[in-house]
């Protein structure tokens, strides 16, 4: 078994024994960033670069998975009303069957830490289970991802609104009730959290422990006494991790987790000092 995603997703570096991830393009004006290491993005970020990401092509998805010809492919990408990648990876698809490869697709209905999330607790199926039943492990991975929760504090928040696949953070500033919250923060950065395919606002915040605070008390009105698998994730600075995992593991119950950083196409997005995690109710 092989599990082939996309960039758009976050996947802890132990399971990528399992998983082969298809660069999205990424470019700055004429430059082509695609497949560029974090180095290279974080210089691009601290001169003030903006960059633009693309779809992969059917064609560059199709050599993916020939790759892995004689093995059975599952194909998860983040949610089609996020992403275009499920589609091409459909169109991929097709032509692998001509070429006897055997690819099941799968939109995650989620976004991308949601969407590593259902891919870890399939993985997890696999080796508990020992057996490559694909649509079993299928339908773990769709469960989970649909049913996580994430929640990202973005401190450069200025490079979500010039992003194309964040388009709907735009909105956040039109809303009066939103404007008046950041008011309030006295010009604090944004706490999103995504759950059913929906990008939503938290709360402002003026700095990292206030952030941490919102998250603790939105994972206390959905979580009571049961226990939660969850997946922290970064764009730079891992020790923000430290520091809510701490607060987290002090009051609840937390039976498996992992941690992250982010792809370098998401880093372009988000930019520097974000964190958060992903988690579903065990």
């Amino acid at each position: 078994m092989k599990i082939i995603t996309d960039e758009s997703t976050i996947i802890p570096e132990e399971f990528l024994n399992y998983v082969d991830i298809i660069p999205l393009k990424l470019t700055y004006g004429k430059r082509d960033y695609t497949g560029k290491g974090h180095d290279e993005i974080l210089k691009g970020i601290e001169e003030g670069k903006y960059f633009k990401t693309g779809l992969p092509s059917p064609g560059e998805i199709l050599e993916f998975y020939r790759k892995y010809k004689n093995e059975k492919i599952i194909s998860v990408h983040v949610s089609s009303k996020i992403s275009g990648v499920v589609n091409s990876a459909l169109n991929a698809a097709k032509e692998a069957a001509k070429e006897g490869i055997e690819v099941h697709v799968l939109d995650s209905k989620s976004a991308g830490p949601g969407c590593g999330l259902g891919i870890i607790k399939g993985i997890k199926y696999y080796e508990e289970k020992k057996k490559e039943n694909i649509k079993e492990i299928m339908k773990v991975i769709e469960e989970t991802a649909k049913n996580s929760y994430a929640l990202m504090a973005v401190p450069e928040s200025h490079r979500l609104i010039k992003v194309r696949p964040i388009e709907g953070i735009k909105r956040f500033f039109k809303n009066p009730d939103y404007f008046i919250k950041f008011l309030r923060s006295r010009g604090g950065f944004p706490i999103v959290y995504l759950s059913q395919e929906k990008l939503k606002l938290l709360e402002f915040a003026n700095e990292k422990n206030k952030a941490i605070e919102y998250m603790i008390n939105f994972l206390k009105e959905k979580v009571k006494r049961e226990s939660i698998s969850i997946l922290y994730f970064y764009s730079t600075e891992k020790m923000f991790i430290y520091d809510l995992e701490e607060k987290i593991e002090s009051e609840f119950s937390v039976k498996e987790k992992w941690i992250a950083r982010v792809t370098p196409t998401i880093l372009s997005a988000i930019g520097r000092f974000a964190f958060g995690f992903c988690f579903t109710i065990s």
